[in-house]
């Protein structure tokens, strides 16, 4: 039988559409209360501790730029419970950026590695300069590792894996734990569990071309659902 001869009408599949959207409704798609009461508290708790960041480490205060939010829930692709969540942590460099050079890594395919022996300004700092090696090129190690050292020092355990936080929306014990290149903060709020993918991130203007055959991602806007979240919390706070 031809692969015609399998398929229906159109008002056949159309009648199922209804049935779907129930189904959808009422077992895969997240319960739109507990969307908001997840971001609300995920973003209470993520201002207030890079707030504390901020104050209590100088250097983190010098290269904090901005957070942005990425991933499954923010790109409006998960469909299940909104209790993960993935964070780039923007980091602002101390170098000219037309004049860090990219180049494509020989060790790891697809990867690259940043020379910014000529980018460097002369005011960038102690913390800056052990992220370079002795040929001018950037050590993400260094980096990954500083930022879990910042994160340790506002700790309120001798492990460093317990931070206590204090926002709008109550008091947090907020558990982490190193994940590849993330930082993972685990908040456990009533019947939420929640996750946060912390990763420290470079962003280049997009008038700088990486070497082929790597490419910038072509849109960088962030999401929709956080920016309905900011615009709502702004005017209930009219």
């Amino acid at each position: 039988m031809s692969e015609a001869g399998l398929l229906k009408e159109e008002k056949f599949y159309s009648k199922l559409e209804l049935s779907l959207d129930e189904i959808n409704r009422r077992c895969v798609s997240i319960n739109e209360e507990e969307r908001k009461e997840c971001v609300k508290i995920t973003l209470d708790v993520v201002n207030t501790l890079f707030e504390k960041l901020k104050k209590e480490d100088p250097d983190f205060n010098f290269f904090f730029n901005r957070i942005t939010y990425v991933g499954s829930f923010f790109d409006g692709l998960r469909v299940s419970e909104a209790t993960e969540f993935d964070l780039n942590v923007i980091l602002k460099i101390p170098c000219n950026y037309e004049k860090i050079k990219i180049e494509s890594s020989k060790d790891d395919p697809g990867f690259v590695r940043l020379n910014v022996k000529r980018a460097t300004d002369d005011d960038c700092g102690r913390a800056w300069k052990k992220w370079v090696d002795e040929n001018g090129y950037l050590l993400h190690t260094k980096i990954l590792r500083w930022f879990e050292s910042v994160l340790t020092k506002i700790s309120d355990n001798s492990d460093g894996k317990k931070i206590r936080v204090n926002g709008k929306c109550g008091s947090f014990e907020v558990s982490r734990k190193k994940n590849g290149p993330a930082n993972t903060l685990h908040i456990l709020k009533d019947f939420f569990n929640i996750d946060i993918d912390l990763v420290p991130v470079i962003e280049f203007p997009q008038t700088m071309k990486p070497p082929h055959p790597v490419r910038w991602l072509s849109n960088m806007a962030e999401n929709s659902i956080f920016k309905e979240y900011i615009q709502n919390n702004k005017r209930n706070e009219q």
